[in-house]
């Protein structure tokens, strides 16, 4: 969605690019509104439940109430309740994957007119929409918008086939490859794959834990369960539920902050066609090598972990990457430069995005 924005040539500010850091979010929330012409809402379950709130006192003070001026425009990705006050509104609705094209060229035909039809005392006031294109490559750290997504359908084909058998997956490859991405994605297309509720499934980062406590407090509210649990009890809770955990940067728990019970449990929890877990773990390394087999440990996660290999993408995938970048910026890459891109990068894609970054700049030099 975001591409398709700003190749219509609009300004986005969205927050895990745009935001000040260490500035308090609400404030971040109010200039962003503040400053634009209008705030695109990306309505979800997850959103209304945990957003909502804070974002409705801050709409509170804007100068539009009413939504005459069309400052706010809901866009519906996943059914949801919505509050009275987005209820008022029409909203492009992209729950339904046919329809998402249209409703795209609906939402951008909308942005482009809603400035001829704004009224205002002061029209000098107006701020223009931007007619220059910003560089579509760059992008940095997990993707979790699926237009932003790129070149690797086969491995999540792969993928979900393996966990519709009820298998547990071990996704390996090294630093930046696009592995937490990949798991990101498991999670916002899984519903519609594999014909899932949403809540099926859930995504964990080892990053945002400390230790064994901290990891068993976040493991249990993404599980949605009430308080944090361990053990037995844990298991008990688990019972006649059925959950693809989705856990990035495994390795951690290799870690001396983690026992062996942790791995033990996590290992049981997802261990048989009945257990309450699937898994899609991501590490640097194979897990034989993270987690040895010992005396006290009786079988190491590898044993119940399919392995999967993320790589570089191949030379096709990156020259159609880069075309879908480039298309409706008026800049195009020669046959020379994208084969010096590939052997400058091999085809990994973070190293790829900032080489394809640099040469976008100089060609919007010349």
């Amino acid at each position: 969605m975001l591409p398709r924005l700003e190749n219509a040539g609009l300004i986005i500010c969205i927050d895990d690019r745009d935001f000040e850091i260490g500035v308090p979010s609400l404030v971040n929330m109010e200039r962003a509104v503040d400053n634009s012409r209008h705030t695109l809402v990306v309505l979800t379950p997850a959103w209304i439940h945990s957003e909502w709130t804070e974002f409705e006192s801050l709409l509170a003070g804007t100068a539009d109430p009413a939504g005459r001026r069309r400052k706010l425009i809901p866009l519906m990705l996943k059914s949801c309740n919505l509050p009275s006050r987005i209820a008022m509104l029409t909203y492009a609705d992209f729950t339904r994957s046919p329809e998402r094209e249209a409703q795209m060229t609906r939402l951008v035909r909308s942005l482009g007119s809603a400035a001829e039809t704004l009224s205002h005392p002061d029209s000098s006031k107006q701020r223009p929409h931007a007619v220059t294109v910003p560089n579509p490559f760059g992008d940095t750290g997990r993707i979790t918008d699926s237009d932003q997504f790129f070149g690797r359908k086969e491995l999540l084909r792969q993928i979900f086939e393996e966990l519709g058998k009820g298998v547990n997956l071990s996704v390996v490859g090294e630093s930046r490859i696009g592995k937490s991405s990949l798991l990101s994605m498991v999670c916002a297309l899984g519903p519609e794959r594999m014909g899932l509720p949403p809540e099926t499934f859930a995504y964990l980062s080892l990053a945002w834990v400390d230790d064994e406590d901290d990891f068993y407090a976040a493991l249990c509210d993404k599980l949605g369960l009430p308080e944090p649990l361990r053990g037995y009890k844990l298991t008990r809770a688990l019972i006649d539920k059925s959950i693809i955990l989705c856990l990035d940067h495994i390795e951690k728990m290799a870690w001396d902050s983690f026992t062996i019970y942790a791995h033990s449990q996590l290992r049981g929890l997802a261990d048989g066609p009945a257990a309450p877990l699937r898994l899609v773990v991501a590490s640097r390394s194979p897990l034989m090598h993270l987690f040895s087999d010992a005396p006290e440990l009786a079988s190491p996660l590898a044993g119940i972990c399919r392995q999967l290999d993320v790589g570089p993408f191949p030379p096709d995938v990156v020259r159609a990457f880069l075309a879908h970048r480039l298309r409706g910026t008026g800049v195009t890459f020669t046959d020379s430069e994208i084969g010096a891109l590939l052997a400058e990068t091999g085809g990994h894609p973070a190293k790829l995005q900032r080489a394809a970054a640099d040469l976008y700049n100089v060609k919007r030099k010349t």
